[in-house]
């Protein structure tokens, strides 16, 4: 597990950014790597350093009814709970807003990067997100 932890934590640090999916069936300790990713003690052992990456766990299915806009509302009222990486402002704008578009997230991201913070979502019960009575 350490080895897939530091790969994965890898990938924070890297200059070029990506995108990592964790799959699988029930019970092969996904939501477990998650948690232990999120920790920021835990990136600490790998040089992942705060507040410059900002890592918020989202579990999807407590997105309900899912939609897009309850999506980002939903992430952004968790990024505002960490108030040690100064993203109140704009994560209130996106969460406030009644309908949301890829103009206003990319907003977001923008205010994101103007504050040299990356941001990371830890999306738990993605496949929720992809039901069709959801």
């Amino acid at each position: 597990m350490r080895v897939v932890i530091k790969d994965k934590l890898g990938l924070k640090l890297a200059g070029q950014r990506g995108n990592v999916a964790v799959s699988g069936p029930l019970g092969i300790v996904k939501t477990s790597l998650l948690h232990f990713v999120a920790a920021p003690e835990r990136g600490a052992e790998f040089g992942v350093r705060q507040p410059k990456f900002c890592v918020v766990y989202l579990d999807v299915q407590a997105v309900t009814p899912f939609s897009a806009t309850r999506f980002w509302n939903r992430m952004a009222r968790l990024v505002a709970r960490q108030p040690e990486h100064a993203l109140q402002e704009p994560a209130a704008r996106l969460r406030d807003l009644p309908h949301t578009d890829v103009t206003d997230v990319e907003e977001f991201l923008d205010a994101v990067a103007e504050r040299n913070q990356v941001l990371v979502l830890l999306l738990d019960e993605f496949d929720w997100a992809l039901q069709g009575d959801t």
